[in-house]
């Protein structure tokens, strides 16, 4: 009897684990897919903290792999894993908000609006606030451009 218990709980856990796994691998296929383009250098870390680096040449999410040129020379040798192997996906890329640039960019445009609005004429109190804002928005501008722009390494977790 109690035989039997313990065969329908580990029976229960295991189907109830196993699509939560499959989904999960999935899921982080199928980010990778959106978020990766093929030619892209990328390194993959695998459940055994091992790493693998190279070019993405394709990844075919009805068999749950991706295939990588660890050499970085596309057509030479290719190598394809199953998602099931990784822990994580790292790749670098553009186009993620980085508030400590915006921020800094603010504060620095502001203080140069400050600065600026004490300069000849335009020393009365109201402009300096003027000042300071028209700054802090033109240094917000090109903190959000500049963070926009530069490189950064993003991961996607697997497991």
């Amino acid at each position: 009897m109690i035989r039997n218990f313990v065969k329908i709980a580990v029976l229960l856990r295991v189907t109830m684990v196993l699509p939560l796994t499959l989904q999960a691998e999935q899921n982080c296929l199928e980010e990778a897919a959106n978020k990766i383009k093929p030619g892209s250098s990328i390194t993959i870390i695998r459940t055994d903290r091992t790493k693998i680096s190279g070019t993405l040449i394709s990844l075919n999410l009805d068999h749950s792999s991706l295939t990588i040129s660890p050499s970085g020379n596309v057509g030479e040798s290719q190598s394809t894993y199953e998602i099931s192997e990784f822990a994580k996906i790292q790749y670098r890329g553009t186009g993620k908000y980085k508030p400590g640039i915006i921020l800094g960019m603010t504060f620095l445009g502001a203080v140069f609006g400050q600065g600026i609005s004490g300069i000849g004429t335009w020393d009365s109190g109201s402009f300096q606030a003027e000042g300071v804002a028209i700054g802090a928005g033109a240094g917000f501008l090109i903190g959000t451009t500049i963070s926009l722009l530069t490189q950064g390494t993003f991961t996607i977790e697997c497991k």
